[in-house]
């Protein structure tokens, strides 16, 4: 026997695709594979192991025939179950492939893992970035978004790879963390940890009209679920974007939104401004009550679902 096949088999979660995940990581001679289960997590962490490794597939080739009385040498945490939030995060290397402007402030940055590594980030869910900044470690988090929001034209080569990161990252001046990104060059590198946080799919289930409120790089997260409701979710039949901003050049692709609302009539989106410029005559003000009354309709026998992301300031008032 030359080879062994190791399967990670997940159930499907009916009509909507699974938060599950499996992150594979092979490097220098080190195999760690975690899937996270919903809450839980399970990890294989071995040493000495020559594999190459695909999907949630994993073969591990042989070297000489014979039978194999391990794996490998068991690390810290092999064959451990338990929940995510118990596990301590795992940082990988990437490299800055490429970094394109979204906007005055905006920037959308390409990360490429390394040969080794695969990684799927589900939706609604986000990795932390690590650097040092004035030999202090810094960490934030960022919500990995699509190379762009219309689907890709499936006549035209992707010259992307299918672990490739895409991070939209607003540059504040005063920041700390956003200007350190701002001044990367291509090839430089960062440490990307695996995917985390508690959004699941699940309740979007039957639901048939989907309203999404964001404020600001909220909208990350939305980019995902516009696609997803578009693409995978058959019982939605509307999805609506209300997308709060100061001013109109701070709207993140916004043609984009344009285009894909003119081409699907299940997508809706709609910009606030609460420092609008002379000449604006869409909504302004700040998100309350008597525009959201307006705006989350609820049609009889429908079944609808809001999602809020933005400043704390932001989710707290549309809590209320």
């Amino acid at each position: 026997m030359r080879s062994i096949l190791i399967l990670i088999l997940t159930p499907p979660l009916p009509k909507i695709p699974s938060s599950g995940c499996t992150t594979i990581d092979l490097q220098d001679g080190v195999l760690r594979l975690e899937a996270l289960l919903g809450k839980m997590s399970y990890m294989l962490h071995l040493l000495q192991m020559a594999c190459s490794v695909g999907k949630v597939q994993l073969k591990i080739a042989k070297q000489t025939r014979g039978k194999w009385a391990s794996l490998g040498q068991p690390l810290e945490c092999h064959n451990s179950f338990l929940p995510q939030k118990g596990r301590a995060l795992h940082y990988r290397d990437c490299v800055l492939v490429s970094k394109t402007q979204v906007n005055h402030n905006t920037c959308l940055f390409r990360l490429q893992l390394r040969c080794g590594t695969v990684m799927h980030v589900p939706v609604g869910k986000h990795v932390y970035l690590k650097t040092r900044i004035q030999e202090a470690e810094v960490v934030k988090p960022y919500t990995p978004v699509d190379q762009s929001l219309v689907p890709a034209d499936p006549l035209v080569p992707d010259q992307t790879h299918g672990s490739d990161l895409f991070l939209m990252v607003k540059v504040y001046p005063d920041g700390l963390f956003t200007p350190h990104l701002n001044t990367l060059k291509i090839g430089d590198h960062m440490l990307v940890s695996g995917p985390e946080g508690p959004f699941s799919l699940r309740p979007l289930r039957d639901v048939t009209h989907l309203y999404l409120l964001a404020a600001g790089t909220g909208f990350t997260p939305m980019a995902r679920l516009i696609q997803l409701s578009l693409q995978d979710l058959g019982t939605i039949k509307k999805t609506k974007l209300l997308f709060f901003n100061r001013q109109e050049e701070d709207i993140m692709w916004r043609s984009e939104m344009d285009d894909l609302a003119a081409k699907d009539e299940r997508f809706q989106v709609e910009y606030v401004l609460s420092e609008p410029r002379a000449g604006w005559t869409g909504r302004t003000g700040r998100v309350d009550q008597s525009v959201l009354r307006d705006v989350l309709g609820r049609p009889d026998g429908a079944k609808c679902y809001v999602c809020v992301c933005g400043p704390a300031a932001f989710t707290e008032l549309t809590e209320e």
